[in-house]
């Protein structure tokens, strides 16, 4: 067992195995992209808590699957943020990119 599996004291279904082989998950960089625009740029380096503490914590609730995903809040470059402020719209489309761990795509349907 390495030292993330030890942190995490459990192997969530092999997520820990899939984080591990993918490398360090604390350097891990997230953007973010609605309508091909830019958002958010940022790192996993930089958030509260360290990404092992997340799932560990997570995986005591409920139990986890590779591909499952886990929402922590979200950096700088959020709508309400912005002036003026900007939301999310119907047929917008948001694009989330994680170094390493790969791409998902959705458009927005609902207000």
């Amino acid at each position: 067992m390495d030292a993330c599996q030890e942190r995490l004291g459990v192997h969530a279904n092999g997520l820990v195995d899939h984080l591990v082989r993918r490398g360090d998950p604390q350097t891990l960089r997230i953007r973010t992209w609605v309508n091909d625009e830019l958002r958010q740029n940022t790192n996993t380096a930089d958030m509260i808590f360290p990404v092992a503490e997340l799932v560990a914590s997570a995986s005591q609730v409920f139990p986890l699957e590779p591909g499952d995903i886990v929402i922590t809040g979200t950096p700088s470059g959020v709508g309400v943020g912005m002036d003026p402020m900007r939301f999310l719209q119907p047929g917008d489309v948001v694009r989330i990119e994680i170094d390493r761990l790969g791409t998902i795509e959705y458009a927005i349907v609902a207000p």
